[in-house]
């Protein structure tokens, strides 16, 4: 049986598109990304329990907002690793990674930046205040202004974010159509690995 490495290389341009609104300084954007909304709520599963088919139901959940200390510190950690994260994907250099240059693709990559360009101004002071808490060379010093920062995420909702968001959305779709065309390319099929049992 062959080992398809499709899914492998979405997720690899995934990141590389991530990486280049990094590199652009679309802190903010960056951050609607990573929900982080949920942090504010806490969660109820009413009646949890496994039925006889082995399947996991409840009858019903319940949020309610929940706004403490723990929720800023959840939602900063969850800015500091993603982006810490992002960039040290992003530093490394050739990872023997095969990235679609297509037209289409980078079309949309370029509307979505265009679109990310024309935020407001109070978006691009989130972007400045993000980059420098989140790139600076004193990581350590800079927790609770970035617990305060995370209450200042613009909304996802936001007229330029759902715009790029589409972009991203269209050109993420055409990468999967490309390397569903190519589903059957060496690149993507290896050989059974055959355990050697002598």
């Amino acid at each position: 049986m062959a080992v398809r490495l499709a899914n492998y290389h979405e997720q690899r341009h995934a990141m590389s598109l991530l990486g280049r609104l990094l590199s652009a300084g679309h802190f903010a954007f960056l951050a609607t990304l990573l929900q982080l909304a949920y942090a504010d709520r806490e969660i109820d599963f009413v009646n949890l329990r496994i039925d006889a088919d082995c399947v996991t139901v409840f009858d019903q959940i319940v949020c309610r907002p929940r706004k403490t200390r723990y929720a800023q510190e959840q939602k900063a950690r969850r800015l500091r690793v993603a982006f810490e994260e992002l960039r040290t994907y992003s530093e490394k250099g050739n990872r023997h990674t095969f990235i679609l240059n297509d037209r289409q693709i980078g079309d949309e990559v370029e509307r979505a930046l265009r679109s990310l360009k024309k935020a407001p101004d109070e978006v691009r002071g989130v972007d400045a205040l993000l980059h420098s808490l989140l790139l600076s060379s004193d990581p350590g010093g800079s927790e609770e202004a970035l617990r305060a920062i995370s209450e200042r995420i613009p909304s996802a909702a936001t007229e330029v974010f759902l715009a790029a968001r589409e972009a991203l959305q269209r050109a993420a779709d055409i990468v999967g159509d490309r390397l569903s065309d190519l589903w059957c390319s060496d690149r993507y099929v290896r050989a059974p690995f055959e355990f050697d049992d002598g």
